[in-house]
């Protein structure tokens, strides 16, 4: 159970507590159970996050294959986004869901991520 709550990003301390409300037996059930609907939601959140990146992995991995085979950028540029195949089109909106900025981004990834949105 330890190793489960350590893996999925539990903080020690949090781990130490859920030990004790272990230790106090039943009527501890309630505490315990909201323990791991939250941390539930905040894997939930994280899987999102990570989907996110993916579809621009994704997305981008199809695109260099694409510039490569064309010789050049600007015809994959040019199919952005009406001309996409539909797999690659969806990956494309989920990954670019209109440049919402991250108020956790610096300005040079802000920048960056700016850039990236053209390709």
């Amino acid at each position: 159970m330890i190793e489960c709550l350590k893996t999925s990003g539990l903080e020690i301390r949090d781990i130490a507590r859920f030990m004790e409300l272990c230790q106090q037996g039943d009527a501890s059930l309630r505490e315990r159970k909201e323990m791991f609907e939250n941390r539930r939601q905040v894997l939930l959140a994280e899987i999102a996050r990570l989907q996110e990146q993916m579809n621009m992995i994704e997305f981008k991995c199809w695109y260099y294959q694409q510039a490569l085979e064309a010789g050049c950028e600007s015809a994959v540029q040019a199919l952005i986004p009406q001309d996409l195949p539909e797999d690659i089109r969806r990956l494309y909106t989920a990954s670019h869901q209109e440049n919402q900025p991250d108020p956790g981004k610096t300005q040079d990834e802000k920048g960056t991520a700016q850039n990236d949105a053209a390709s």
